[in-house]
């Protein structure tokens, strides 16, 4: 992997400069003097202090049309891998064993916090978007983790578990639909939001399944199926589909007309940040967002319309505040609002894998069945067993992660298999 680092490095720096020395990839104030003192690349954002911010972000921003910035991403997420899994787990062994930590309040949406909450995905070579160095260490991580011997992993994944959670939230008839009729998910969006409903279909057995005939339009919906209901902006968007600002507002517009009652639902959310400074999940979690409603009150929404010179002056006069504390504070508030959205979902997601754990639990206790959790990763619970109650338990697992919560409209799917490391499953 160290010779990875080394390539991308002098790479980079050849590609930037035409230079064959090599600079200090994680020196921001070296990188920020390529890119825009010697590139001469326009930030997007500007640090406190200032000065062009170099962020991710940006590198995104410009990667279609810089080879330097697509092998700083990727120099970056190895560098993530590298020092937030491999790194740590050959530091924190003991005689060869990794134990994880799970804290059962470590999480403010009710998940439980662990160091393996974060653990990688594995990708798709076919459908993903990471380079084929990233996507190579990105998949092995979870390999570092077997059954003991005689033992086998149950690994069982919720299947599109916040978007169900948000479906049933939002009690939208066609995001439901997807659900009950088992559509594929982003081929409905895309035929929604781009008003090709009369000519293609998101049923995957139909000989006009969107994905047969327009890939690049489902690839397109992935962009922003999930995010615009998290919060996704135009401006965001429009650097994910590399389109005009214009464009990415039109498309967030179909979406919410194609899905008025997930609109209403979001809506209900950030409206009781703003009165009221906190949100609650579907289960009675509380969120607080105390500077929310503040913020609301003595600035209202005017504080996003930052193109609107005159609303902007009002602003200034009737707070006093200057241009940089608006900014600042519009920061602020933006991310409160965020919260108010991710939160009632996620929180709800967590209720129900939690709830799924107590009940296998018990049940394994009152059947004599020898596993156990061993950890919750995202929606994912996995079980180590012995493999003559494999069976056995796999029955009482999946029966108990989708029927312990039943969500209004929505069918839990959660279809255990059996592997003997964490990367063989889900």
């Amino acid at each position: 992997m160290l010779a990875e680092f080394d390539r991308i490095q002098r790479e980079l720096y050849l590609k930037s400069t035409g230079d064959r020395y090599v600079l200090n990839l994680n020196s921001k104030d070296q990188l920020s003097k390529v890119f825009f003192d010697e590139m001469g690349e326009s930030c997007l954002k500007e640090t406190p202090g200032g000065k062009p911010q170099l962020n991710d972000d940006f590198l995104e921003s410009i990667a279609h049309s810089s080879a330097a910035a697509k092998l700083l991403l990727d120099y970056n997420k190895l560098v993530k891998i590298k020092s937030s899994y491999i790194d740590r787990f050959l530091r924190e062994q003991e005689n060869k064993m990794f134990y994880p930590r799970f804290k059962q309040h470590g999480t403010i949406s009710g998940r439980y916090g662990s160091d393996l909450q974060q653990l990688s995905r594995p990708e798709d070579e076919k459908d993903t978007k990471l380079s084929p160095i990233v996507l190579k260490y990105n998949n092995v991580v979870r390999e570092f983790f077997i059954s003991k011997k005689d033992c086998v992993f149950l690994d069982t994944d919720y299947a599109s578990l916040e978007p169900r959670t948000f479906a049933a939230d939002a009690q939208d008839k066609s995001l439901l639909d997807i659900f009950e009729k088992d559509y594929d998910m982003y081929s409905t969006i895309a035929l929604e939001v781009f008003g090709l409903k009369d000519q293609f279909s998101a049923d995957s057995k139909d000989p006009m399944f969107l994905k047969k005939h327009k890939p690049e339009l489902r690839q397109q919906a992935k962009a922003f199926a999930l995010g615009i209901r998290y919060g996704m902006k135009a401006w965001k968007l429009s650097k994910s589909l590399n389109i005009e600002e214009d464009a990415a507002q039109k498309i967030i517009d179909m979406y919410f007309s194609a899905f008025p009652n997930l609109k209403r639902a979001m809506d209900k959310y950030l409206n009781s940040a703003k009165k009221f400074g906190f949100v609650k999940s579907p289960y009675g979690r509380i969120r607080h967002l105390e500077k929310a409603n503040e913020y609301w009150a003595e600035y209202s929404d005017d504080i996003f319309e930052f193109k609107n010179y005159k609303k902007m002056d009002s602003i200034m006069r009737r707070t006093g505040a200057s241009k940089e504390k608006i900014k600042e504070i519009r920061a602020k508030y933006g991310n409160l609002l965020n919260n108010a959205l991710n939160f009632p979902i996620q929180s709800a997601a967590s209720s129900i894998v939690n709830r799924a754990s107590i009940a296998i639990a018990r049940a394994f206790k009152e059947q004599g069945i020898k596993g156990k959790i061993i950890a919750q990763i995202h929606d994912q619970i996995i079980v180590e067993c012995e493999d003559t109650d494999k069976d056995k338990a796999a029955i009482i697992i999946q029966e108990k992660m989708e029927t312990t919560t039943e969500l209004k409209g929505v069918k839990l799917i959660a279809e255990p298999s059996f592997c003997k490391n964490f990367k063989e499953g889900h």
